[in-house]
């Protein structure tokens, strides 16, 4: 029974993957070689183009994506980016003021 989830699972992966190559290929003959005057791609440049496109804008270095814990990844880098964030906002925010007021009072 496993077997044949998995293989099912693994069949719709492949679907999935190939109609998103078909969308990409459709797109690109009906509105790159217009616009551009590139020449149409067929299947296999499409996908080349889809794994291209996925190595260079979703690469290694976006390991910590599937966190789905809010801390997940900060804690993993030696604290809570967000927290830090806001405190340094909040200090900007307090040195503006600040500012704001000794003007005001000369």
């Amino acid at each position: 029974m496993k077997v044949v989830s998995i293989l099912c699972k693994s069949l719709f992966a492949v679907a999935v993957l190939a109609a998103i190559v078909v969308v990409l290929k459709s797109l690109w003959n009906w509105l790159l070689p217009e616009l551009f005057g590139l020449p149409e791609i067929g299947f296999a440049q499409a996908a080349g183009l889809f794994l291209l496109s996925k190595l260079l804008f979703s690469g290694p270095w976006m390991a910590h994506r599937h966190c789905k814990e809010e801390r997940c990844c900060d804690n993993k880098r030696g604290g809570d980016l967000r927290e830090r964030m806001r405190r340094k906002f909040s200090e900007c925010v307090k040195t503006d003021e600040k500012d704001n007021e000794e003007t005001k009072d000369s």
